[in-house]
């Protein structure tokens, strides 16, 4: 049963997942401002140069916030940006109580707005449903603490695990419920990342497209190999244009607003994924979702780039001459396999959605809720 804490957290995360996907580079904050018993404000971030959660929250909760509760569902900022700083709202307010899911690391509040309010005698307590927070926001987190986005790798595959025939004919292996789900997945991401073999292959548009919804892109990243992205791929040349990226160690002269020259492995042979994923910090992208091939998804795993993995299974059968869903990891002992702690498993009509976290993945979480949901 939750506790009274709990419940009205719990609806400080349910305003901020409203809004993700939609705030970048901020974070996606909720905020619910609580007066005897009752909740008198809700709000939640705006995209990029708006009010944050607690302005808006506080607009609604008007006059009556003397003594309230605010439950947030990160540290408040202190400094300011585009928007002043939210903790100095609050204190304005005159609530007596500030509940906080988790600190926020980015060096700009970093524990400096959780110790402004208590310098003005309001009461603090950090970690309520802060496991749930961290989860909410693990890309922004990622970007400010590790300076590479979340990586989300996207997979649809048959039931003996094939991406496509051996035509490379994919069209399409999981049913309408589970491609919408993919698109929903998009939607709560910054990027869509793919290697250049299925620009090639597939000439996709790697947009959001939704029911009900109009079509909108986001970031569209292409890993280049030895072979250059076609110029007239739809990713270079449809509406949505200005949003691709190309991730390429090809010598092409200048750099481009779409061209990204990356460091090289050691061999020379291969793009440096490692320095490719930091590059990305410079655009403020928290979140990628993967969605490349049997290559580009064994190589970001090999290079424990990988931190979540959500797969969509179909009842149909390919056959062993099917591409596989990742290509060789070179793996001499099953020890060595790539371990995965399961989310969630959910039926989609008679398809199966299933998440995971990598080893990686895990670990970051679990350094983020030790530092965050109890900062010092």
């Amino acid at each position: 049963m939750l506790s009274t804490d709990e419940k009205f957290m719990q609806l400080a995360l349910d305003a901020a997942e409203t809004v993700l996907g939609k705030t970048t580079p901020n974070p996606a904050v909720g905020c619910v401002i609580v007066q005897q018993d009752k909740v008198i404000g809700t709000g939640a971030t705006s995209k990029a140069g708006g009010s944050h959660a607690e302005v808006h929250a506080l607009a609604q909760a008007s006059d009556k916030t003397k003594g309230a509760t605010a439950y947030v569902t990160l540290e408040p900022c202190s400094h300011y940006g585009r928007t002043p700083p939210c903790v100095d709202a609050l204190i304005k307010s005159g609530v007596s109580r500030v509940v906080i899911a988790c600190a926020d690391p980015d060096p700009r509040v970093s524990g400096k707005g959780i110790e402004k309010l208590k310098i003005s005698n309001i009461q603090v307590e950090v970690g309520c449903k802060a496991k749930e927070a961290i989860r909410l926001n693990r890309g922004f987190l990622s970007r400010v603490v590790r300076q590479r986005p979340w990586v989300t790798l996207k997979i649809a595959t048959s039931l003996d695990g094939k991406i496509a025939c051996s035509n490379g004919h994919s069209q399409w292996i999981t049913n309408c419920r589970a491609r919408e789900a993919g698109h929903q997945l998009r939607a709560i991401n910054d990027a869509i990342l793919v290697g250049c073999g299925t620009i090639i292959d597939d000439d996709p548009q790697l947009t959001v497209r939704l029911p009900d919804q109009p079509e909108r892109s986001i970031w569209r990243i292409i890993l280049e190999g030895k072979r250059p992205c076609p110029p007239n791929a739809k990713v270079l040349t449809d509406q949505h244009r200005n949003s691709t990226l190309i991730l390429s160690t090809l010598k092409t002269g200048e750099q481009s607003h779409q061209r990204v020259n990356c460091k090289t492995t050691a061999d020379g042979q291969q793009i440096d994924l490692h320095d490719a994923m930091n590059r990305l910090t410079a655009y403020n992208i928290n979140a990628i979702m993967v969605e490349g091939g049997s290559y580009t998804a064994c190589q970001l795993l090999k290079e424990g780039l990988v931190d979540e993995l959500h797969l969509f299974r179909a009842p149909i059968i390919i056959g062993g001459d099917g591409v596989s869903v990742i290509s060789s990891l070179g793996l001499q002992r099953v020890d060595d396999s790539v371990k995965l702690h399961q989310l969630q498993s959910q039926a989609l009509g008679d398809n199966q959605h299933e998440s995971y976290l990598t080893d990686s993945g895990a670990s970051f979480m679990g350094q983020l809720h030790n530092t965050l949901a109890t900062p010092s």
